[in-house]
């Protein structure tokens, strides 16, 4: 097998949720819908895991004054969960 390359963005639908990045065939399942999915190269199942980028591409942050005079702080954060030669899991 050559040199196979997906891309794609994730789109939440939930607020905290996980989505799984399907490799054969290329979708997203669970709490995200898949955008802009491409495929290049040879067609075929992966025999190794294949390498992998994670990366945050929007986000909204909104600054909110609490009772005590402060501010609240909003964090995010996306990680791999499960990685194997068919799927990805991200949440």
């Amino acid at each position: 097998m050559g040199i196979r390359i997906l891309t794609g963005i994730i789109q939440p639908t939930k607020r905290n949720g996980m989505a799984t990045i399907e490799f054969g065939p290329h979708r997203v399942t669970g709490d995200a819908d898949g955008v802009e999915l491409e495929e290049i190269g040879d067609p075929g199942n992966f025999l190794q895991r294949p390498g992998k980028i994670l990366s945050m591409r929007e986000f909204c942050v909104e600054d909110k004054s609490t009772s005590e005079g402060g501010n609240e702080e909003d964090w995010f954060r996306i990680n791999d969960y499960d990685w194997t030669i068919n799927h990805l899991k991200v949440g």
